[in-house]
C-alpha cells in the first residue's frame, strides 16, 4: 500500500476538519501527500450544539416520553422506498404500548396512515429549529439503504444526540 501511494504524485487528501486533516498528515502512508481541509459545513458554534428545546416539547404536548428522531429528505409509507421508512413504521408499531414518540422530519407527498406514536413535522428550513429537535431527541435513527455518514448524523452528534443506523 505504501508503495502505491509513494508512486502517486497528483493526489490530494481532503479532510472535513482540521483535526481529521492533522491525523491524516501523521499517516505514514498519506503524510507526504497534499492535504486540504474543507470543513463539513455544520456550524457547531452557533447552531448545532446543546441548546434549549422546551418550546418544541410544549408545542408537541410532550411530557416525559422518550423521543426517537428520524430526519430524511422524504417520507412515504411504501415498502420499496430507499430511505427505509417502512422500518420507522414497523418500529412505531412495535413500540406502540411504550412511552415513546417517534418524530419524523421530512417532506411527504401524501397523507399517510401512520401509527399514533409517530409525529410528522414536515420539512424544516430553519436550522436553529432543526437543532432544537436534535436536542429534544434521545436517539436519532437513520434507515436509508443508501446513506453513509450523512448531514443528519453529523448534526445529531454535534447536538449530543446518539445515532443508530438500522
Amino acid at each position: 500500500m505504501k508503495k502505491v501511494f509513494s508512486e502517486i504524485h497528483n493526489i490530494s487528501i481532503v479532510s472535513v476538519s482540521d483535526w481529521v486533516g492533522n491525523r491524516a498528515c501523521q499517516s505514514p502512508i498519506m503524510g507526504k501527500l497534499n492535504h486540504i481541509v474543507i470543513n463539513n459545513g455544520i456550524d457547531t458554534e452557533n447552531i448545532f450544539h446543546k441548546s434549549n428545546f422546551d418550546y418544541i416539547k410544549s408545542t408537541l404536548n410532550l411530557n416525559d416520553e422518550k423521543v426517537i428522531l428520524h430526519v430524511t429528505a422524504s417520507f412515504a409509507d411504501e415498502d420499496d422506498n430507499i430511505k427505509g421508512e417502512k422500518y420507522i413504521i414497523e418500529l412505531a408499531n412495535r413500540l406502540k404500548d411504550r412511552n415513546i414518540k417517534i418524530i419524523v422530519i421530512a417532506s411527504s407527498s401524501k397523507k399517510m396512515n401512520l401509527p399514533k406514536n409517530i409525529i410528522c413535522i414536515g420539512r424544516i428550513t430553519n436550522q436553529n429549529e432543526l437543532a432544537a429537535y436534535y436536542n429534544l431527541a434521545d436517539l436519532t435513527i437513520i434507515t436509508s439503504r443508501k446513506e453513509t455518514f450523512s448531514m443528519s448524523v453529523a448534526e445529531s452528534l454535534a447536538c449530543g444526540t446518539p445515532v443508530c443506523w438500522i
